[in-house]
């Protein structure tokens, strides 16, 4: 029979709790501890060490607490936090985390719902030339850099005949190892210039595409690959996630005109050897 803890040790872990997770201070320029917002109680328990007051002490697991969270959603968001700089963006990071603490002991699940979240702030502690915009896109395509690494392997489909013969009318599934991004900046191959630790320097925004670009993020065993779409591949790829081969092709091609309606009838049977052969699809839903 499990025995309930006894009452103060509750106590404790409740003030231990809203000190480490009490919010670093930014109005200085750097990250400081608020430690006048600790819980009087558990400053008063505290005893003084050699190197500082109870306050001193505590502030180190407050600062512990914060800093590999932030290590953490850096990893998992590099571009984002290169372009933003990496004191504007712990700044971001903690807003998110105060709204969303970690549940659990894996802290890369601590990044998860940023991506989304940042595309619904209205404002970013983000000073100079980088567009909101581009950190949203920034942070969908750190995200799918994620997501693909992550995602469990699967074998691609390798359709039999009798499939094939019906194909038109069913709908693929799509694979957990592939992703579709969107840029107007060339930040895909911005993100792939970047090394496995995240430097504390700014990145400067690539030019504005004339028009916007499409990629696969793709992953093949232990490679991860990234594949530029044209873009009625890419109306097509984004139709065949909801729809079937012969209504995504019928609703595509009626949306474009042109090159690209010719490109969709020109190459669309290229395309589709070519996803099989990547691994863009698991089967048929």
């Amino acid at each position: 029979m499990t025995r309930a803890p006894p009452p103060w040790l509750v106590t404790f872990q409740r003030h231990f709790s809203e000190t480490i997770r009490t919010p670093l201070d930014a109005s200085s320029g750097t990250l400081r501890a608020q430690v006048h917002r600790y819980p009087v109680a558990l400053r008063d328990a505290t005893r003084a060490g050699p190197q500082g007051g109870p306050e001193a002490r505590l502030a180190v697991y407050n600062r512990q607490y914060w800093f590999r969270l932030f290590g953490a959603l850096q990893g998992e968001f590099p571009l984002v936090a290169q372009l933003m700089g990496l004191f504007h963006f712990n700044q971001a990071a903690q807003r998110f985390l105060l709204k969303h603490p970690p549940r659990g002991v894996d802290l890369r699940l601590a990044a998860q719902g940023f991506a989304p979240w940042l595309g619904g702030v209205p404002s970013l502690e983000a000073p100079g030339a980088v567009p909101r915009e581009a950190l949203v896109q920034a942070a969908a395509i750190d995200a799918a850099w994620s997501d693909v690494w992550m995602a469990p392997e699967v074998p691609a489909w390798s359709p039999r005949p009798e499939e094939l013969a019906h194909v038109d009318a069913r709908r693929l599934r799509c694979s957990p190892t592939v992703r579709l991004v969107e840029e107007d900046w060339a930040l895909v191959e911005l993100r792939r210039t970047l090394g496995s630790e995240v430097e504390d320097r700014r990145l400067a925004l690539p030019p504005r595409h004339a028009r916007p670009r499409a990629w696969a993020v793709i992953r093949q065993g232990a490679a991860l690959g990234q594949l530029a779409l044209s873009p009625a591949r890419a109306s097509l790829m984004r139709a065949l996630e909801t729809k079937t081969l012969g209504h995504a092709l019928a609703e595509v091609e009626a949306s474009l005109d042109g090159e690209d309606r010719a490109a969709l009838l020109r190459e669309v049977s290229g395309w589709m050897a070519e996803g099989r052969r990547l691994g863009f699809w698991s089967g048929l839903a």
